[in-house]
This record gives C-alpha cells, sequence and structure tokens, in this order.
C-alpha cells in the first residue's frame, strides 16, 4: 500500500493547530498589566540641539544598552558618549520581577520615553514595575532625595486601628531595607496594611535607610487617613494599601488593590488549562484513531 497517497498528515496538522490554539506550543507569558502601567514620567526643559545626530545616536545606543542590561540584571547604570555628546543613564526593577519581566518592562521604555519627552536631554519614566532614568553630560541634576511623585488613594479608612498598624507596618519597612543586603527590596504585610518598599541598589544601607524615612515621613504627611498610597522619592520608594477586611490570601506583589483579581485571574487559568488539556487529550486520542481506521482502511482498499 502506497500510504503516501493517503492524506494521513492532516489530522496531525489539526492536531498540532489545536494544540497551538489553546496554547500548549506557546510558553506562558506573564501578564505585563502587573508591572507595565505608566506611573509618572518628568522630562528636562533643555532639547538636542546641534549636533543632533551626534546626541541622538548617543542616546539611543545607550537605552540600546540599558535594555539589554536588563536581560540579566535588575539594575545597571553608566555612560556612552565622548566629551562632544555624552549621556549617563541607568534602570531598576521591582526587586520581586524575574529576569524575563525585567526585561520585559523595560523594553517599553525607550520608545515610552521619546514619545514622553521627545528629544529632552534627561528623563526618567516610572512604571509600576520598573523605571529609566537618563541625562547628557551637563545637564543639572536635582538633588537627593527629594520627593519625585506621589499617589494618594481618594477613600480614607474609617474606625479604629488604621493609624497603628500603618506606623507599625512603616517601622518595619525602615527595619527591612536596611536587612535586606544589596537588592534594596522589602515587602511586608503587618496586620492589614500590606506595603513594598525599594532602594537604588547603589545606595548603601544607611542611605537606603535615611531615604526610606524620608519616604514614610512624606506618606504620613501626605496621605494622612488614605487606604493606600505611593511615594516615589529620588532613590527610594514606598507603597503600601491597607485591607479594612484582611488582607486576601493571593501571590500578587503589587499594593494597589489587584488582590482580589489576581485570585480570581489565577483560578481561571487553572480551570481554563484543565479543561483544555481534557480536551487536547480527547481530540488527540480522536484522530489517532482516525488515523488507524484510515490506514486499516488503505490496506483493505490493496
Amino acid at each position: 500500500m502506497d500510504l503516501s497517497s493517503k492524506p494521513i498528515f492532516l489530522p496531525s496538522i489539526a492536531v498540532l493547530l489545536f494544540f497551538a490554539c489553546s496554547g500548549f506550543l506557546v510558553p506562558h507569558i506573564e501578564a505585563a498589566s502587573g508591572y507595565s502601567n505608566l506611573v509618572y514620567n518628568s522630562c528636562a526643559n533643555q532639547t538636542l540641539t546641534d549636533p543632533i545626530e551626534s546626541y541622538s545616536q548617543t542616546l539611543s545606543s545607550l537605552l540600546g544598552i540599558l535594555t539589554a542590561k536588563s536581560l540579566h540584571s535588575s539594575f545597571f547604570k553608566g555612560s556612552v558618549g565622548d566629551h562632544h555628546a555624552a549621556f549617563f543613564g541607568l534602570f531598576q526593577c521591582r526587586g520581586d520581577l524575574s529576569n524575563a519581566n525585567c526585561y520585559n518592562c523595560v523594553s517599553r521604555l525607550p520608545a515610552l520615553s521619546k514619545r514622553l519627552c521627545g528629544e529632552s536631554l534627561g528623563a526618567r519614566v516610572q512604571l509600576s514595575g520598573c523605571y529609566i532614568q537618563y541625562e547628557a553630560d551637563g545637564v543639572a541634576e536635582n538633588s537627593e532625595p527629594e520627593l519625585l511623585y506621589k499617589l494618594c488613594s481618594e477613600t480614607e479608612a474609617r474606625g479604629s486601628g488604621f493609624e497603628e498598624m500603618r506606623t507599625e507596618a512603616f517601622a518595619a519597612v525602615e527595619m527591612g531595607v536596611k536587612s535586606s543586603g544589596n537588592n534594596g527590596f522589602y515587602q511586608e504585610t503587618s496586620g492589614e496594611v500590606n506595603l513594598m518598599a525599594q532602594c537604588h541598589r547603589d545606595l548603601d544601607i544607611c542611605e537606603c535607610g535615611e531615604c526610606m524615612t524620608n519616604a514614610v515621613q512624606v506618606a504620613q504627611e501626605e496621605c494622612k487617613s488614605s487606604v493606600s498610597g505611593q511615594i516615589y522619592m529620588g532613590k527610594c520608594s514606598l507603597s503600601y494599601t491597607f485591607y479594612p477586611n484582611g488582607i486576601p490570601s493571593t501571590n500578587s506583589h503589587h499594593g494597589r488593590g489587584h488582590h482580589e483579581k489576581g485570585t480570581e485571574t489565577s483560578s481561571a487559568k487553572m480551570a481554563a488549562i484543565a479543561v483544555g488539556a481534557a480536551a487536547a487529550l480527547f481530540f488527540g486520542l480522536f484522530f489517532l484513531k482516525l488515523i488507524k481506521s484510515w490506514v486499516k482502511k488503505g490496506d483493505d482498499d490493496f
């Protein structure tokens, strides 16, 4: 029997298409919504002047280097150029991001900084999971550690206990960042308050602690009774979320009210995977049986 004349390969292709459409042949990539949201941006007043091409090429080279470095590191700083045109820059990812997600986050920033800041000679663009900062040689850098950005929830905590729990959480984070080592990242749940803090990787323990103390003070003074707040200083950041009904059980790391949604999404994904696996098994067995019947039919015809 000449099997090459039989369309036996068609069911196999159908099986492959089913698996591909079901996501079984494609590596799972974590949804970027947890770390790619734009938080804020700031742009230097100075813009590119002659020689524009030289500055543009130098900046592009720097951004390319920063993006490439994010494949293997969560923090990097460096400079590119010469006395004619030089740029200094750095990036840092949130301490709980994997290398793949860090890269995915940082790789969005060059195009985003171009869109937001245009031909500016300096910029800082902060996403929820990473940020990038660069400036041309000679551009004045603001003193550290100043407040760059704050976001306080309009919802205020009601009832007793909030101030005490948040104060306790803030005390824990000030000690936590000092004991976190070179990573400078700390996350903690204290009572019904979930908080996250991170320092520049190039800060020593004392500098990190000082910056975090300033961030805590800003949060207390600016956010007052807000149930959540985000504070971005020059070289550290702090965020907290208060859950009056108790912190949901979840693996979510970002304290902006995504915990319940994260739990529901995780359950839905598990259910979808189970259903997809069962369907894939059924169709696989079905097509294998169909192949055997075609082969048998071909032998009978022969």
